[in-house]
């Protein structure tokens, strides 16, 4: 499906944190029935066509990919629900009279003209989403619109306490392991495939020099300058932090084993031939709680704004009328 022209920020950006959809506003459709009716305003089978290809889109979905009948028509649901639950936001924006206001939708609309050095490439970006200057315009109100209903009058009724994140801490704990890490610098003397036993000798042999050199107290950083075939050579053979199984075995041993501030023994990877120096360790630990605190409240309170967004659709759908009008498999 082509790309759609890009959205027009939310007041903070709350539609994307909150809502995460992407409302498809086919202008210039043909008229191929309708797949639902919300308090009387149709969602076209079309639109829902385009969106359902953005929503799998999102997803890494394929839709050719998705063999089973079931699945398919679960995944199709999901998408006609969602341009359901935009439709009745919209229609609550209005009610509540949160609808945003025209010089919102101008600067909306001016900021997305701005991306675009000429008018042929910002009216082909258009055509290519499938809208029109007004379609496109009517879309940007209506998703400022829905932001500002959010932002009024759903989150302010979220709230997460200390005791909130506190369970949450305790409940998993897995997540704010800290894994065992090390921070070395390394030379590397780079053997090509099949490399002779000669050549393996003489890489050897340099090494060895190098890391006698470096055990009698010189800069091992200057070494690897000078002597590394690696491209951490610039920076003194800094492989920087990394943890276990990011690293190729070998490698990894040495850099967990060799006492801190030490030079390993010579030892092979499939790039070749290395010695290392360990800088820094950091053992196995739990993030504190009041280091994770901040970061659990604010993942509570987008968890909780989704859910209350849900929440405040599913009760606008229950005293509507919402009549699905296609068959989704």
């Amino acid at each position: 499906m082509p790309a759609r022209p890009p959205r027009p920020p939310a007041r903070r950006a709350l539609l994307a944190a909150l809502l995460a959809t992407a409302l498809a506003w086919p202008a210039r459709a043909q008229d191929q029935g309708t797949a639902a009716r919300v308090n009387g305003v149709e969602i076209s089978a079309e639109r829902l066509r385009l969106y359902f290809e953005e929503f799998l889109g999102e997803r890494g979905r394929n839709l050719a990919a998705i063999r089973s009948p079931s699945a398919f028509k679960e995944l199709k649901r999901q998408a006609l629900d969602q341009l359901i639950e935009q439709e009745l936001l919209w229609q609550e924006a209005r009610r509540r009279k949160r609808v945003a206001p025209d010089q919102e939708v101008d600067a909306a609309v001016r900021k997305f003209a701005a991306q675009f050095p000429d008018e042929r490439r910002r009216q082909a970006a258009l055509e290519r989403g499938g809208f029109t200057d007004e379609s496109y315009r009517a879309w940007v109100r209506e998703q400022l619109s829905i932001s500002r209903l959010v932002e009024k009058e759903i989150v302010p009724t979220v709230k997460v306490t200390r005791e909130d994140a506190r369970d949450f801490y305790e409940a998993n704990g897995h997540l704010f392991d800290q894994p065992a890490e090390a921070r070395v610098r390394h030379i590397l003397a780079r053997l090509a495939p099949g490399a002779s036993e000669a050549d393996k000798a003489a890489a050897r042999a340099r090494l060895e020099v190098l890391r006698d050199q470096a055990r009698a107290g010189a800069d091992f950083a200057a070494l690897a300058r000078a002597g590394s075939d690696d491209g951490s050579a610039s920076s003194g053979g800094d492989l920087g932090w990394f943890g276990k199984g990011t690293v190729t075995p070998t490698l990894e041993r040495a850099a967990f084993e060799v006492p801190v501030g030490m030079v390993s023994e010579v030892f092979e990877t499939g790039d070749g031939l290395h010695i290392l120096r360990v800088e820094e360790r950091r053992e196995e630990a739990r993030t504190p709680f009041k280091e994770a605190e901040p970061s659990i409240r604010e993942r509570l309170l987008q968890q909780r704004r989704r859910e209350a967004v849900s929440a405040r659709a599913r009760e606008l759908r229950q005293a509507g009328t919402i009549e699905v009008l296609i068959p989704l498999g």
